[in-house]
């Protein structure tokens, strides 16, 4: 065997001898083996016409047979692999200087696969049309998906909503105070009542109220300006510690504020967006209700239930009420002296001067009728109410009395207006300084005064009314009682038209001037099935970037597979 070897060694040097260079003789082995074995002889005699030194390739051939049948493993089958892939680098690299090789060992090296990654490129560049149109379809599909999908949420899933933005005006909103300057809470927006009264306006009485509830959110919208401020802020504090403090005063009181409602079980787009709007539309109703004064007003003007009442208790629980509204339209009357209603064509120093005709003319007939002919529906409930009421009064009158004493003591040990003696070579000049507070303790004890007087009034007429009852017999006519009844019942629809009117006006000058723009609904509801703007481009970024991303490797594939193919295909 060794010496076959050697045989073989010095054929091998023969045929380097014979001008064969190592690119020929592996092209020309290369081809013998792809050769049948017809035309092998034909090609060993075209070769052998141009070259000397055939026999000795013809001969080295049968050795390789002949070691091929008993497996023995020749030296120059190493020489011979190792030659090939030289070979066909050198041939390569004069082709073209700029290739890059990558070289890659199957099994345990003794095999190799020499790919050129400059030939991949140019492979994908001979198939870009292709490849663009694909890449081009296959990003607008992805972007189809995506709006499928967000789509299919939209009308399957939880994120479907409407949304809405309402805005607040009025003193004190940017230090987060209600118009009667308590703490302003938005969340009533969403409170039982207001929803209530929305599904009532829509005459959706099977609703879940409390499922409506959970799914409404508020925010308040915070201007870029503050949150800057807060983010410088946070950055200083970082280093500085006590800059945090800054940030606890730094209080912003959002009057803008955005409401979502997320869609409901059983319910569509069309639904929860009329939904939101009722809800909007009725918390207005709440808000005026509740900061306007309206409500109290209008409990004032619904609850005259007299008719178990005595005669002369049922007077005094309407001079309460006429009191009450002839007070509220005279604040009013300062407040707005120039509007006036176009609902009522009044204005409020009209409405209060009505209020006091009314208890001037109607009330006191009603009261001069009952006492002239001493009627009353139980003589000794009645007797006792006004020995109560005399009670009360000398109770009141005392605490009155010893308030004018403190206030009388404290204006005689007062210096009112001192004056001020300037004096020079020429002239005296006297100057009178004016106190305040010392006028103020003037106006105390005239108001004190004042309720005094009528203090004493009314506990004279308390005293005056028990004499009568128990002095005379009570009237038993039934036409006395049929007339004042008939009375009262006008006293009372005349106190609750005016009521009604009063009520009226203030609701129009509330949303006509004072709080016009209080609460507003700046953009009603709209509703979204598929989620934001931001949610669509997200899900369109994903799925056409990994469409592209597909296309891309597809086509990188595509060339290595042309190269490898060709690189199988070219002689060795």
């Amino acid at each position: 065997m060794e010496s076959k070897r050697q045989d073989l060694g010095e054929k091998k040097k023969a045929m380097e001898k014979t001008g064969i260079n190592g690119s020929r003789r592996a092209e020309m082995e290369s081809r013998m083996q792809m050769l049948k074995p017809e035309e092998r002889e034909l090609e060993k005699e075209e070769i052998l016409t141009g070259n000397e030194g055939w026999e000795e390739v013809a001969a080295r051939e049968s050795e390789w047979r002949q070691a091929a049948r008993t497996d023995t493993p020749l030296p120059e089958e190493e020489w011979g692999r190792r030659g090939r892939t030289d070979t066909r680098r050198e041939s390569q690299r004069e082709k073209d200087p700029r290739t890059v090789i990558l070289q890659v060992e199957q099994g345990s090296g003794e095999d190799e696969e020499v790919i050129d990654l400059l030939n991949i490129a140019g492979y994908m560049k001979q198939k870009w049309k292709f490849y663009a149109y694909l890449l081009v379809l296959a990003v607008c599909i992805g972007f189809i998906i995506a709006a499928a999908s967000l789509g299919l949420q939209g009308l399957f899933g939880d994120k479907s909503y409407a949304t809405a933005v309402i805005n607040f005006s009025f003193d004190g909103i940017d230090e987060g105070k209600d118009p009667s300057g308590g703490l302003f809470d938005v969340t009533k927006l969403k409170s039982t009542a207001v929803i209530n009264e929305a599904l009532g306006e829509l005459g959706w009485d099977d609703k879940d109220v409390e499922e409506i509830r959970s799914n409404i959110k508020i925010e308040g919208v915070i201007p870029d300006s503050v949150k800057q401020q807060i983010a410088v802020i946070n950055t200083v504090a970082e280093d500085a510690a006590e800059y945090y403090a800054t940030i606890e005063d730094l209080n912003y009181f959002p009057s803008q504020y955005t409401v979502t409602l997320q869609r409901c079980k059983g319910m569509n787009g069309n639904e929860t967006r009329e939904l939101l709007d009722a809800i909007l539309i009725a918390y207005r109703k709440y808000f005026m209700d509740s900061y306007a004064g309206m409500t109290a007003l209008g409990f004032a003007t619904e609850v005259l239930d007299v008719k178990t009442y005595d005669y002369m208790q049922a007077s005094d629980m309407i001079g309460n009420e006429i009191d009450m509204i002839e007070d509220y339209v005279e604040a009013k009357a300062e407040e707005a002296p120039n509007f006036r209603a176009n609902s009522t064509g009044l204005s409020f120093s009209d409405l209060a001067s009505s209020i006091a005709t009314v208890r001037r003319l109607d009330l006191n007939n009603f009261i001069s009728f009952v006492q002239t002919n001493n009627l009353t529906r139980d003589a000794g409930v009645q007797i006792d109410y006004y020995n109560y009421q005399i009670k009360q009064y000398n109770l009141e009158l005392q605490e009155l009395q010893t308030q004018r004493s403190n206030v009388e003591r404290t204006i005689e040990s007062y210096e009112k207006d001192p004056v001020i003696v300037v004096s020079s070579q020429e002239t005296v000049t006297e100057t009178s300084q004016t106190d305040e507070y010392y006028n103020g303790l003037l106006q105390q004890k005239l108001d004190l005064n004042k309720q005094i007087s009528e203090m004493n009034t009314a506990l004279n007429e308390a005293y005056d009314m028990v004499n009568a009852l128990n002095a005379s017999e009570q009237s038993l006519k039934e036409e006395d009682y049929t007339y004042a009844d008939t009375l009262l019942e006008n006293l009372v629809s005349t106190v609750e038209s005016w009521g009604k009117l009063v009520q009226d006006t203030t609701e129009e000058y509330f949303e006509a001037e004072l709080y016009a723009n209080a609460y507003r609904i700046s953009i009603p509801a709209q509703y979204s099935a598929m989620g934001d703007v931001g949610d669509l481009v997200k899900r369109m970024l994903v799925f056409g970037g990994g469409a592209a991303l597909v296309v891309v490797i597809m086509w990188g594939m595509s060339g290595l597979k042309d190269e490898v193919v060709k690189g199988r295909r070219q002689p060795q």
